[in-house]
This record gives structure tokens, C-alpha cells and sequence, in this order.
């Protein structure tokens, strides 16, 4: 508490049975824990959850975000996944070339031979036949 500038003299607490609710005067923070049926366990864990948020409004964000970078800190990893990787899985294959049988490409191959227009009618080619 004492690293982020929270001492107990800015702290307001105000109790309801075995529930406690905090405010820090400074920064309007407010905190409610009912947590534990003892009221001692409700002031440790208000103070705690008093302690993440102040430390996620020095970081301007929330105290879930806070929390979750703890986490994968403690548990190895870097940052949250971003979206390009976390979409990586989904990457965009170009389409395959049409495949044509062979015996499909050999009658292609025979038609266009036949409707060459370098050829005459008669099945012969139309240079080999001026010099016969």
C-alpha cells in the first residue's frame, strides 16, 4: 500500500454485519468485501482488492486486465495473444490449378490441333501443300 501512495489515513471504512466497504478519500475509490464470514479476513481482502485497483488506475486499465497480465507473467507467458496470431489458424489458402486427366488433355490437345488455322481442309498443312 505504501508503494502506491495509499496510506491508512486516506482510507474511510464503514462496516454492515461481517461486510466492509473502503474508500480512499483521494481517488474516490470505493471497495465492498463480504467475502469471509469473519470481518478481520473482509478487511484483509478489501485492502487487497483496494491495493489492484489503485495499481490498475496508475496503468489505466482495469483491475481484471491487471490481474490477467499477472497471470500469464507468472505462468510464462509474454502478452495476450494478438489477433493475427490468435487467427493464424484460419489463413487463406490459394486455390489449386484445376487438374485435367490425361486422357481429357490429350483430346484437348487433338482438338485445338484440329482447329489450328494455319491448316487447310484437308487435314494438311496449308505451307506444305502450296509447295507440292
Amino acid at each position: 500500500m505504501d508503494a502506491l501512495g495509499c496510506h491508512e489515513r486516506d482510507l474511510e471504512e464503514s462496516f454492515r454485519g461481517t461486510s466492509i466497504t473502503i474508500l480512499h478519500r483521494p481517488t474516490g475509490i470505493r471497495v465492498r468485501c463480504n467475502r469471509e464470514r469473519s470481518q478481520a479476513l473482509n478487511r484483509f481482502f478489501a485492502r487487497r482488492l483496494l491495493v489492484e485497483e489503485l495499481e490498475a488506475q496508475v496503468q489505466n486499465k482495469t483491475r481484471h486486465e491487471v490481474k490477467a497480465e499477472q497471470l500469464r507473467e507468472k505462468k510464462g507467458r509474454n502478452k495476450k495473444p494478438r489477433v493475427d496470431q490468435s487467427l493464424s489458424q484460419f489463413h487463406l489458402r490459394p486455390e489449386k490449378e484445376p487438374t485435367v486427366s490425361p486422357a481429357i488433355e490429350t483430346l484437348l490437345k487433338q482438338w485445338h490441333a484440329g482447329n489450328d488455322p494455319g491448316r487447310d481442309t484437308a487435314g494438311g498443312d496449308a505451307a506444305s501443300s502450296t509447295q507440292k
